[in-house]
């Protein structure tokens, strides 16, 4: 990888950075995310300043190149009691023009590194559309594993899209 990307926790001060990479993503690839372009292009700059304020149980992490936000991934613990043990991930996504250098893994493994530091966490979750095969490959190595796919977990432009739901155990990966 590139000594010129650099890596850090995004601050509310990324928001704007933040707004334009994930309206791209929503764009680029709208059946990758559950949001749409339409919706959150509507929303002000304080929600995605919310979207990158770090607190104890959410965390979004990106890549930079050339001062740009080119690659994110977000991690949320979840918040019911009962549920604690189990963190997710989710809005993963890498510029284009950057795929293939490893950026998405390199995050994911922050996210992972992340989890482990929160006490009680043993689970990280996250889902990935079925013919995402580059997402899949990527998660399977960090030791994700496939426990069963949900039907029609989204619909983009009246077409189902189908999702992988996958875990790592953190104990077994450490």
């Amino acid at each position: 990888m590139s000594a010129e990307f650099q890596f850090r926790t995004l601050t509310e001060s990324d928001a704007q950075g933040f707004r334009k990479l994930r309206l791209l993503a929503l764009k680029q690839v709208p059946r990758a995310f559950g949001a749409s372009y339409e919706t959150e292009s509507a929303q002000p700059l304080s929600f995605f300043q919310d979207r990158c304020k770090t607190t104890v149980d959410k965390i979004t992490f990106g890549a930079f190149y050339q001062g740009n936000l080119i690659s994110i991934s977000s991690l949320v613990r979840e918040m019911a009691p009962k549920c604690r043990h189990y963190a997710s991930i989710f809005s993963v996504f890498t510029h284009s023009d950057f795929r293939g250098q490893g950026l998405s893994k390199h995050l994911l493994s922050q996210c992972i590194q992340q989890a482990r530091q929160w006490a009680g966490v043993d689970y990280l979750q996250l889902g990935v559309a079925t013919d995402n095969a580059a997402a899949l490959a990527v998660y399977q190595q960090a030791g994700f594993q496939i426990w069963g796919t949900l039907p029609a977990a989204l619909r983009v432009n009246g077409e189902d899209i189908n999702e992988h739901c996958m875990v790592l155990r953190l104990a077994e990966n450490a």
